[in-house]
């Protein structure tokens, strides 16, 4: 009788044990899932931010754009030859 008492001593003590790193590792996932969850929602308002942007841009005559981008050219050009 005290061999099955030894073994369903040490048996209850693992239980115990597997029990603690069970509750660790659903801390640990619930972190996990939370810090992914935040990443996600701030992926999606840095896709939401970009369209945006895209958007505006795609309202700018083209013309504008143009004169803009050759101005930058002039500006640049002039910089060097200082």
């Amino acid at each position: 009788m005290k061999k099955y008492q030894v073994s369903f001593t040490e048996t209850t003590v693992e239980n115990k044990k597997l029990k603690q790193e069970n509750a660790q590792l659903v801390q640990s996932l619930k972190k996990a899932t939370q810090e992914s969850t935040l990443k996600q929602l701030a992926d999606a308002k840095l896709r939401r931010d970009y369209a945006d942007a895209v958007a505006v841009l795609d309202r700018i005559p083209k013309e504008v754009l143009a004169e803009y981008m050759h101005k930058s050219d002039r500006w640049r050009i002039n910089a060097y030859d200082r």
